[in-house]
């Protein structure tokens, strides 16, 4: 018997980690792809008519694939934040004193926080989940601007050689993949500057947290409750 579209939406189980970290910005990528193969009028408005047409069992289908995009991309979304963090924002991390955009350093420090701090944790893991998210989705605008940058000059030669930039290629059309690309190279930069003030959310709450710990004596007649870290929000 066919399961039914409700059954299997109870049957999928997903985290914030997957939600943020790898289905957002793997939704990105196929949309960055996607752009590619579209017709050249009006892009925008014949997204959204793709969109209105997807069923249930097709939306889940993209949601897997988006899924696999989204962790296939974390071998190049890091390496791109590193880079972008210590060419652009270099000053910005010596002032936080964040020697490093990497949280390997702490991982003996989230295992110990994973134990005796699980609320603690809770909350780093989605301070990561977001850090994670911005850099991931970062780099899926920056193939976002490719494509659109792709398409507008693609379209520019082969109408301007044919001299009809006023039918389906007209101004208005090439104005809109001209904007798709400038918005997207604006949101790539906003989005890796805001994967650097979260790692600093990140990093500030490992080392109040620990703080905390070291702080806290244990009694011998009694069972201490746990206690909640709460860092000041760096003003990044």
């Amino acid at each position: 018997m066919r399961a039914q579209p409700s059954e299997l939406m109870e049957k999928i189980k997903l985290g914030i980690m997957d939600v943020f970290f790898y289905i957002f910005p793997g939704i990105l990528v196929l949309f960055s792809q996607y752009l590619l193969y579209i017709r050249y009028y009006r892009p925008t408005l014949y997204i959204f008519e793709v969109f209105e047409s997807i069923n249930l069992y097709q939306m889940l289908t993209l949601l897997a694939i988006a899924y696999f995009a989204g962790l296939m991309i974390r071998q190049i979304t890091y390496p791109v934040f590193e880079f972008m963090a210590k060419r652009i924002w270099g000053t910005l991390l010596s002032k936080r004193k964040l020697t490093t955009t990497s949280l390997q350093p702490y991982e003996a420090a989230l295992v110990r926080i994973r134990h005796e701090s699980p609320a603690n944790h809770a909350t780093l893991e989605r301070w990561s989940a977001l850090r994670g998210m911005c850099y991931n989705a970062g780099v899926a605008f920056g193939l976002i601007a490719i494509s659109a940058l792709g398409k507008y000059l693609y379209i520019v030669i082969r109408y301007w050689e044919a001299e009809d930039l006023n039918g389906e290629a007209g101004l208005g059309v090439l104005n809109e993949w001209l904007a798709i690309f400038i918005y997207a190279v604006i949101l790539f930069f906003l989005s890796m500057r805001r994967a650097i003030t979260f790692h600093a959310w990140t990093v500030q709450s490992i080392i109040s947290t620990l703080n905390m710990l070291d702080g806290l004596k244990p009694s011998s007649d009694s069972q201490q409750e746990p206690v909640e870290a709460s860092p000041q929000t760096p003003e990044v």
